[in-house]
């Protein structure tokens, strides 16, 4: 099996062969600037079995900042079903869905890194930007929130 720094570096030669511009982003991932927003890329490592690591990929793209949390919101993302990927909330640091006052909405989606192609990689990014930036209008009318291309 591939290590982490191994994975790492097939997507970022995967990006580079496909003239993608990209950020190293946290420890293990990569940020590209895309059009009103950002798509991220982040790989983890999980052990199966006894020794067996593998390399799960979280490809995801924020929807929309600052929304206030609420039941309603936690229902909507909840309920939410999608052929490809799926909306998340995001809380800062320790906070949990009972104690923060404002999410950031991401949609994402996870790859397994190991077995990873230019072309799944590629399918991944668009369906997650398009998916995601899909959402944005209708959830804040419904929410509230900022949309990226707004943050500026």
């Amino acid at each position: 099996m591939s290590s982490t720094a191994e994975v790492l570096d097939k997507v970022r030669r995967l990006l580079v062969a496909n003239d993608w511009r990209a950020d190293l982003y946290g420890e293990n991932g990569f940020r590209l600037p895309f059009e009103d927003s950002d798509l991220f890329i982040e790989v983890d490592e999980l052990t199966v079995g006894d020794d067996e690591k593998i390399h799960p990929i979280e490809v995801w793209t924020p929807v929309l900042f600052d929304v206030p949390v609420s039941d309603a919101l936690a229902r909507y993302v909840a309920e939410q079903r999608f052929r490809f990927g799926n909306l998340r909330l995001h809380f800062d640091g320790d906070e949990t869905i009972n104690t923060a006052k404002e999410t950031l909405v991401a949609f994402e989606h996870t790859i397994l890194g190991d077995f990873l192609d230019a072309q799944e990689l590629e399918i991944a990014l668009g369906m997650v930007f398009v998916s995601g930036t899909g959402e944005a209008e209708d959830m804040q009318a419904r929410f509230g929130g900022t949309r990226p291309r707004d943050k500026a």
